[in-house]
């Protein structure tokens, strides 16, 4: 018999709350505060777009109304491409740099005359970077890009590519947003953000080493 949608939130509740303090996977939430095209481009993380040879994720709207994101067959390192057909393949953005950091470098720029602004681009990325960063951890768990080891309070992002970074918890300082506690099972539950685990530094990309400076791609 299936169940109605009141009724199996209901059901799962009750689960949860018999369960106070199980193990689940990490939950990623959108930053707060999100102008009307913000909201729209995490409304459209999960949305695929087909080109006559590849598939691109769009994750993100900007000011203009074009369409950003990465295509199925990408480089392991987080970055937007423009996923709309007439700008396929004239700009790249990377979005980390080669430490793990926040960036906003601009790897192609696009041709004179483009209807792109990556001076707009820049700001309405500033204000997405969790929904962004979010559908990246998404495509590299797809991918196999995602590992992590309980036993050694270890995450690794872009796993057996040039481009790997390893977190270690227990070198990280960071705060949970979510702590439960279960004194019946003597377990603490805590709970933060994947993407604010993974990357470091500020949200315009203002912290990232200087491209000059970083080893060669």
């Amino acid at each position: 018999m299936e169940l109605g949608a009141a009724q199996l939130r209901a059901t799962l509740a009750s689960k949860h709350r018999s369960r106070p303090c199980a193990p689940t996977r990490p939950r990623i939430h959108s930053s707060s505060g999100m102008g009307m095209s913000d909201r729209f481009s995490h409304r459209v993380t999960h949305r695929y777009v087909e080109s006559s040879t590849r598939v691109a994720r769009v994750v993100h709207i900007d000011p203009l109304g074009y369409r950003w994101g990465w295509f199925s067959d990408d480089i392991q390192r987080l970055h937007l491409v423009p996923c709309d057909v007439e700008f396929q393949k004239t700009s790249r953005v990377w979005l980390e740099d080669l430490y793990g950091r926040r960036a906003f470098e601009i790897d192609q720029h696009p041709p004179s005359g483009s209807l792109l602004d990556l001076d707009q681009l820049r700001e309405s990325v500033a204000r997405s970077r969790d929904a962004i960063e979010a559908a990246w951890l998404r495509t590299c768990e797809a991918k196999g890009w995602l590992m992590y080891s309980p036993r050694d309070a270890m995450i690794s992002l872009h796993s057996g590519t040039p481009h790997e970074l390893v977190r270690r918890l227990k070198a990280i300082a960071f705060v949970p947003e979510l702590l439960q506690i279960d004194t019946q099972t003597n377990a603490a539950c805590l709970e933060a953000r994947l993407n604010r685990i993974i990357w470091t530094g500020s949200d315009d990309g203002s912290d990232a080493a200087p491209a000059r400076s970083r080893a060669t791609r």
